[in-house]
């Protein structure tokens, strides 16, 4: 008996100063891995676009607008889609010259993942060209991919994040157009 209380008590001190190291190192490195992040992202909507990000982009509601120019012509959406082991979190840029999102062509990027590995790496930008394949496809491009064999589950996620992507943009910008046009003008990067 008393063994077994000394094997849980030293159970219970190298889980506590397991516990207490993890929380340190955690809290040494989350600026760093924040920036890491923040750099890597950089990097992809930089990728995405074709050219450098544009200063100040600003994000609302997870899209980001191409306020460059009068009338913008693409927007960038983070968002998630249930995929077979857990969210996948996706970036997807939406452009659209005519300014009708169902007639703009879509880049999309998988960011995070937890899919089973092997099967759901075609999902991967880094390990697979499936998704840069496929840039520049209009929307009804997109809704009309045939299934992955083996991945069913994460090939609808990855149609789902496209719907989810046209409707939100949808309605950002009817929200944007009807507040705008309250004031007498419409401009999706207004920012009252």
């Amino acid at each position: 008996m008393r063994n077994a209380l000394l094997t849980l008590g030293a159970l219970a001190l190298i889980g506590g100063l397991c516990g207490a190291l993890l929380s340190v190192t955690d809290a040494l490195t989350s600026e760093k891995r924040a920036d890491n992040q923040r750099q890597q992202s950089q990097r992809l909507l930089a990728d995405m676009l074709g050219h450098a990000v544009p200063p100040g982009l600003i994000w609302q509601d997870e899209i980001a607008t191409d306020c460059q120019d009068i009338t913008p012509s693409w927007h960038l959406l983070r968002g998630q889609a249930q995929g077979y082991a857990g969210n996948l979190e996706y970036l997807a840029l939406l452009r659209h010259p005519e300014g009708e999102v169902d007639s703009g062509t879509l880049t999309l990027r998988v960011l995070r993942h937890q899919e089973t590995p092997g099967i759901g790496d075609y999902i991967d930008h880094n390990k697979s060209d499936y998704l840069p394949a496929k840039d520049q496809l209009g929307l009804d491009q997109w809704r009309q991919l045939d299934n992955v064999s083996g991945a069913t589950v994460t090939q609808r996620a990855i149609t789902r994040a496209v719907e989810d992507s046209a409707a939100l943009l949808t309605t950002h910008l009817q929200r944007l157009q009807e507040k705008d046009l309250r004031h007498g003008q419409y401009h999706p990067c207004s920012q009252d």
